[in-house]
């Protein structure tokens, strides 16, 4: 079976019953992967900030430590 990717030849390897392919020649590796987060309601930046604070009592965080567009108070 040719690579997705590039063409090239894949690999396959087996670990606990399991097999994956790999691309020796590109790097691919045709594991099906998930991007969103498993379950749960989102959660802002305050409530995250709130968290963090909350188990590290001693760091805090400042609006110039978040990301561009952020605000410590979103909700």
């Amino acid at each position: 079976m040719p690579c997705d990717r590039c063409g090239g030849a894949m690999e396959t390897y087996e670990l606990d019953g399991r097999d994956a392919e790999a691309c020796h020649e590109c790097g691919f590796v045709d594991v099906p992967v998930r991007h969103e987060p498993e379950g749960g309601e989102s959660e802002s930046w305050a409530e995250a900030i709130r968290r963090f604070q909350e188990a590290y009592g001693d760091v805090t965080v400042s609006e110039q430590d978040l990301p561009e567009g952020a605000s410590a108070t979103d909700d």
